[in-house]
């Protein structure tokens, strides 16, 4: 009998990988690596992290999960530092292409001015009023 309950994500991550991957071998006739690797790079000032990015690696694209600056340290080129460094890394592991989500009323003019584009929008998400954006930049 088949039933559904609520689980942890500790358990149902493994099993989902584990399932995805035997589907993509099976597809495409290899193992293809997941390389999930979580990449973090923080900004200091003297000892006092100020800023920080969060990204994932997944297969050949990485996914940029978090950028912050502390507000008094904003407008000082640091969330571009972040995301210069965090690219350098990405193209040293081979990556293709990078991806973020920011919401409206964040700093869509900046990920703009650093070489990413729109693709996708979806409004009122996450409340009325707001647009959750998509952005990419393939790297050379």
């Amino acid at each position: 009998m088949i039933y559904y309950q609520t689980i942890d994500i500790r358990v149902a991550e493994p099993i989902c990988h584990e399932i995805f991957e035997e589907q993509q071998k099976a597809e495409f006739g290899q193992h293809i690596s997941r390389n999930a690797d979580t990449l973090s790079i923080a900004a200091f000032d003297d000892r006092e992290v100020i800023g920080a990015i969060i990204a994932k690696v997944e297969y050949d694209a990485l996914e940029v999960a978090q950028l912050t600056v502390k507000k008094d340290y904003r407008k000082q080129g640091i969330g571009r530092q972040l995301l210069n460094e965090i690219e350098r890394i990405a193209k040293e592991k081979g990556i293709i292409n990078i991806t973020l989500t920011t919401q409206s009323f964040q700093g869509t003019r900046f990920y703009e001015e650093q070489g990413y584009r729109i693709y996708g929008e979806l409004k009122d998400m996450p409340r009325k009023g707001e647009n959750r954006i998509f952005f990419y930049k393939r790297l050379k």
